[in-house]
């Protein structure tokens, strides 16, 4: 095959990668985190950098894994979202006073690390 300038690919020394090192799996749906306001303005504000959700079919290391594009969002309403991507993923059993209070039982908690998209349309 010949090469010309049309049939070159573009260099790009880490095209999946965030300037942080970060691969992104730019072909993956978002993961949608509906948030209450405590938690999604502590993120909005970058007070906070973990989700905690039971983990389960939904909330899993084959779900939520590094890269995957995250909407995180006030409720589930379209009016206030931010974009993210998720950093690290941690798998932890967990009988804290808030993990209680939401889900009423001690359990294995997916730990999500979200790395918040500043900058961009709704953020």
């Amino acid at each position: 095959m010949r090469w010309n300038f049309l049939t070159l690919p573009k260099w790009n020394p880490q095209p999946w990668r965030t300037s942080w090192g970060i691969p992104i799996a730019h072909n993956a749906t978002p993961l949608f985190i509906p948030l209450k306001r405590e938690h999604f303005e502590a993120f909005d504000s970058g007070d906070k950098i973990w989700e905690y959700r039971m983990e389960g079919p939904r909330w899993n290391e084959k779900t939520c894994f590094i890269g995957r594009p995250v909407t995180l969002s006030l409720g589930y309403g379209k009016r206030r979202r931010l974009k993210g991507i998720i950093t690290n993923y941690k798998s932890r059993w967990t009988d804290s006073p808030a993990f209680l209070d939401c889900y009423g039982k001690p359990g294995q908690a997916a730990c999500i690390e979200v790395y918040v998209i500043r900058g961009g349309k709704n953020s």
